[in-house]
């Protein structure tokens, strides 16, 4: 199951900037000025401390308007139940830069910072900071830099539904699971 969440890291990365933290980005800019990734399939290379996350590896997410939608409202559902002190500021060249504070239950109380850059139609990377304490798994608690590198592949291909995600060992996650275990983690439901 951690693999499964630690895939969520990464595609709904995205979904919790632009969607659990919408309350403070309307206060800088109107939530619908904010971008959203392209449709389509998107290759992610994940980092956590510099180093690649075991199994997790690379991974391909197939992504339409539908599935971005589930991923925003599940952002939009943890950042009213678990987050606070959310900010979203656009800089001038276009990059985006946030942070918040979010009490995770077993998972930790986490202070995030961190930036977005890229267009989001091509390519898009998310650098941030975490700085955990609390959490039930000790390797999880500590300073953390999370570095997410996203290309554009083109079209899902056949065999791949739009808000699946496929990591390096080749399974095959799909994105309401992943809402369903991070409910779970949390105790929503």
């Amino acid at each position: 199951m951690r693999a499964q969440v630690v895939v969520g890291i990464s595609t709904m990365t995205i979904a919790v900037l632009l969607g659990g933290c919408d309350k403070g980005a309307q206060a800088t800019r109107p939530a619908a000025a904010l971008p959203t990734p392209r449709a389509g399939l998107w290759r992610e290379s994940l980092l956590r401390d510099g180093h690649e996350l075991g199994l997790i590896g690379e991974l391909r997410a197939c992504l339409d308007a539908d599935a971005r939608a589930r991923l925003s409202t599940l952002g939009d559902e943890a950042g009213k139940s678990m987050c606070h002190d959310d900010a979203v500021t656009r800089d001038a060249d276009g990059g985006y830069h946030f942070s918040s504070a979010c009490d995770l239950g077993p998972g930790g109380h986490v202070v995030t910072r961190g930036e977005l850059t890229g267009d989001l139609s091509s390519r898009y990377r998310v650098y941030s900071r975490t700085d955990t304490t609390g959490a039930a798994l000790a390797s999880m608690n500590g300073h953390h830099v999370i570095d997410v590198e996203a290309n554009y592949l083109g079209p899902c291909p056949a065999g791949m539904t739009a808000g699946e995600v496929v990591i390096a060992n080749g399974m095959k996650v799909n994105m309401d699971h992943l809402r369903a275990v991070a409910e779970t983690l949390t105790g929503g439901g």
